[in-house]
């Protein structure tokens, strides 16, 4: 399950309560295009609750995804304590134009404060 929130308008925010599938991708991807039809650049902040899986469909379906779109993010938050996770957000860092940080769930309320800048 999806919760998202809008604080600017430049920013999409997604809460992941729910296992990461391909449904739940697909439904984040929509929302990005959503905002990239009123924006050339965006920034996306997403929390992912501890204990979540993420399957290897979904992964590979958002890699494709950000690879379609590496020069549409100013700044992407990832909100999670999937220590996996942090790493596979080091990797993006490499191949995407814009500023990836990870931060820890205890951290989301500096997260939320760096992606609305």
């Amino acid at each position: 399950m999806l919760s998202t929130f809008q604080f600017a308008d430049h920013v999409v925010g997604i809460i992941v309560n729910s296992d990461v599938t391909e449904e739940v991708i697909r439904s984040i991807n929509d929302r990005i295009e959503e905002k990239l039809e009123n924006h050339q650049k965006i920034n996306l902040f997403i929390a992912i609750k501890s204990g979540q899986e993420i399957t290897f469909n979904a992964f590979l379906k958002d890699i494709s995804f950000k690879s379609k779109h590496l020069h549409d993010f100013s700044k992407l938050a990832i909100v999670t304590d999937l220590d996996w996770f942090k790493t596979y957000t080091k990797f993006k860092d490499l191949v995407m134009d814009g500023e990836i940080k990870s931060f820890g769930t205890k951290e989301r309320i500096e997260a939320i404060n760096w992606i609305s800048q």
